[in-house]
């Protein structure tokens, strides 16, 4: 599972357990709601998982890397 969300973003972090999946990562705000339904998305296409869970930091330096541009 954490093979195929690498793609999204290398630092993911994801534990599963009884079909429940625990997806954390860190992002900006404003991409924080395409994020969640990305992932979400993915992890529901695989076989035995009934819930996902995805809890996303507030990533600070990609926020503030947006302010600058």
């Amino acid at each position: 599972m954490r093979a195929a969300l690498i793609a999204i973003d290398r630092d993911v972090s994801v534990r599963a357990s009884s079909g429940k999946v625990f997806v954390h990562i860190r992002a900006a705000e404003s991409k924080r709601q395409k994020l969640v339904a990305s992932i979400s998305d993915m992890v529901k296409r695989i076989r035995d998982v009934a819930r996902v869970e995805v809890i996303v930091t507030e990533d600070i330096f990609q926020k503030y890397a947006e302010t600058y541009r």
